[in-house]
C-alpha cells in the first residue's frame, strides 16, 4: 500500500475537499471552453476573423505562421450597430481588438 498522493474520498464515500477543489477547477475549465466556443462561433458567423500568413524574424531566427486567424477590423467597422453593441456588452469587443493587435507583439521577442 502506497501512502503517496492525496485521498479523493473520505471513509464514508464522500468527496474530500481536495477532490472537490479539483472538480471545481475542471468545471471552471469546461465553462471557459464553452465560452471560447461561443465567442469563436459568433466571430465566425459575423465574419470578423480573417486568416493571415506572416513571418517573424527575431534575433533567435525566423518563424513562419500560416492561416493564423486575427480580428478583421475592416469587417468590424461595417457591422450593424446592434451587433456592435452586443459584442461590446458580451465583452467580445476588447478581445477582438486584442487578437488584432497581438500579432505586433511578436517583435517583443527581440527584447527577451
Amino acid at each position: 500500500k502506497s501512502n503517496s498522493g492525496k485521498k479523493l474520498f473520505e471513509e464514508d464515500g464522500s468527496d474530500t475537499s481536495y477532490f472537490q477543489a479539483i472538480k471545481a477547477e475542471l468545471t471552471d475549465l469546461a465553462l471557459d471552453f464553452q465560452r471560447v466556443y461561443e465567442f469563436s462561433e459568433e466571430l465566425i458567423n459575423l465574419k470578423l476573423l480573417k486568416p493571415i500568413d506572416f513571418e517573424v524574424a527575431t534575433k533567435y531566427g525566423k518563424a513562419q505562421f500560416k492561416r493564423v486567424f486575427i480580428g478583421d477590423v475592416e469587417a468590424l467597422s461595417k457591422i450593424q450597430p446592434e451587433k456592435l453593441y452586443f459584442l461590446n456588452t458580451a465583452g467580445y469587443l476588447p478581445i477582438i481588438y486584442s487578437i488584432y493587435f497581438s500579432v505586433r507583439n511578436f517583435k517583443l521577442f527581440d527584447l527577451l
